[in-house]
């Protein structure tokens, strides 16, 4: 595995010390309750309610569960049986899959696609494997890093992508509608072009628990985040800083919002910060769908929030050069994320 930096390694140590502190609160009864949204007839009467939900559920928290989406329920359980089937096979199996790529100004490799274990990520305390595709632009798949010895994979996440696209543009629109503006002032921005990847993670039992996570805490570089779990593990933080669990409801998806979400809000809705918990008997499977911008794309605050009373906390920047600056420097980003006046990414 990846070496660890004595200094790095207490800094984790201490987060992990904590999150096990905060564990048997965050499960405690009434402590995994983020806001539930249900679509079921969006179109109709009761839109004004529903985007009314999505309003506070953005403003209170940057996290919050859809049920009655729209997604083919069959298609969400076949999904996650596809990402639990990969991760079954023979470690030889799936290391066919890997490739990273090394960043010259890290000592550590970065995953762009394919398959790897977190020790290729920031350090062995991370527990767990992934696989990621980039899915959009189409001409950036690469079928070669595709598992397929499973014979429906490459059918079952097309279709799966097909219908987050879908469900993604409708979650825009009721956001938009939800801050005031025209259902299409998000995907205006973007002229509906974006990057999207496809990120299964398996956090598997760990044998120690108490120097391991699933990941640490962050929020995520995206627009927003779509994840599909099927067990707990899975922790949102409040905005006093507590954190809750996100109890899987049957067939609902999560979704998180992104930090270009919230700089396009000028922190209106600010992007939801999680982490995802391992124990010793239960493993998790999650299936995350990630829409950004494209790498060139400009992202500012939207002028129609902006006024005399609401001046711009952000500067304009590309998508490019935002993910340049921040890296895996969370600190570094969320000290930006909170920033009190216009900056530039490179300026932190």
């Amino acid at each position: 595995m990846v070496a660890m930096a004595p200094a790095l390694g207490a800094v984790l140590l201490q987060e992990i010390d904590a999150v096990n502190e905060d564990l048997q609160r965050s499960t405690e009864a009434g402590a995994c309750e983020v806001p539930v949204v249900d679509l079921q007839g969006v179109d109709g009467e009761r839109r004004h309610l529903v985007v009314q939900q999505i309003r506070r559920a953005c403003e209170d928290w940057g996290v919050f569960q859809v049920i009655n989406h729209g997604v083919p329920v069959a298609l969400l359980t076949a999904m996650l049986q596809q990402a639990k089937e990969f991760f079954q096979l023979p470690v030889e199996e799936k290391r066919k899959l890997s490739t990273t790529w090394v960043n010259q100004t890290t000592p550590q490799p970065v995953l762009l696609q394919g398959y790897s274990s977190k020790e290729y990520g920031k350090c062995f305390l991370q527990w767990g494997e992934q696989l990621r595709h980039i899915i959009s632009p189409v001409w950036e798949r690469n079928y070669e890093l595709w598992p397929t010895n499973l014979p429906s994979y490459r059918e079952t996440e097309e279709d799966y992508i097909a219908e987050q696209e879908k469900f993604v543009k409708h979650m825009m629109e009721l956001i938009s509608e939800s801050l005031g503006l025209n259902k299409s002032a998000i995907t205006d921005v973007f002229d509906g072009n974006y990057q999207r990847a496809l990120l299964a993670n398996h956090y598997p039992p760990s044998p120690d628990p108490s120097v391991s996570v699933g990941i640490t805490e962050h929020s995520d570089f995206s627009i927003i985040t779509v994840i599909l779990q099927d067990t707990l593990g899975l922790q949102a933080q409040t905005r006093d800083g507590g954190w809750r669990c996100v109890r899987p409801i049957r067939d609902a998806l999560v979704v998180n919002l992104g930090d270009q979400l919230q700089i396009l809000t000028n922190r209106k809705y600010q992007s939801g910060v999680h982490r995802a918990t391992v124990d010793s008997e239960n493993k998790r499977v999650s299936v995350n769908t990630f829409t950004n911008p494209l790498d060139d794309a400009l992202v500012t605050p939207i002028p129609a929030l902006l006024g005399e009373s609401q001046p711009p906390l952000y500067q304009g920047h590309t998508y490019g050069a935002y993910k340049a600056a921040f890296g895996a420097r969370w600190e570094k980003k969320r000290a930006f994320l909170k920033s009190g006046s216009p900056k530039n990414p490179a300026s932190f």
